[in-house]
């Protein structure tokens, strides 16, 4: 999952990043605690230098890029890496959006897992917001099992 695009869309426009971060990850330990069969990277662009894992709860891991690289080459990378495994690509960037397909991962729109999210843990219903049909059918099934 791409972390800032995610912490824009679900925090608080108020607060320093740190803070945002904190509320995003609270927010996906609990949607990770009712999706047990999923494990779920959340990934963030970092200034150390290296890349740095941090195990949040038994299905939830937040990586930080180093400050040579970034959370989107990332992103596309560890699609890259389970090619042939399911794997699903959270991002509003077209760019990770189509990459990561190209690599055989089932490409989410932020606007789509949040859409799921809330299904799950505010028992709303998903809107269906796609803006590409590539894929719709496996799109679909994937927000279906998400919320």
């Amino acid at each position: 999952m791409d972390g800032y695009n995610l912490l824009f869309k679900m925090t608080a426009g108020d607060g320093s990043l740190e803070k945002r971060r904190k509320e995003l990850i609270g927010k996906l330990i609990v949607y990770c605690g009712l999706k047990k069969g999923f494990r779920f990277i959340i990934v963030f662009d970092g200034s150390g230098d290296s890349l740095r894992k941090e195990e949040i709860c038994e299905n939830l891991s937040v990586v930080f890029t180093d400050s040579k690289a970034d959370a989107d080459r990332e992103l596309i990378r560890m699609a890259y890496g389970n090619r042939g495994k399911p794997t699903v690509v959270v991002s509003s960037d077209r760019k990770i959006f189509s990459k990561t397909q190209n690599h055989g991962a089932t490409a989410l729109f932020s606007e789509e897992f949040i859409s799921a999210y809330r299904a799950r843990t505010e028992g709303q219903v998903y809107a269906h917001c796609f803006r590409n049909k590539k894929n719709e059918s496996k799109r679909l099934e994937m927000l279906r099992l998400l919320s």
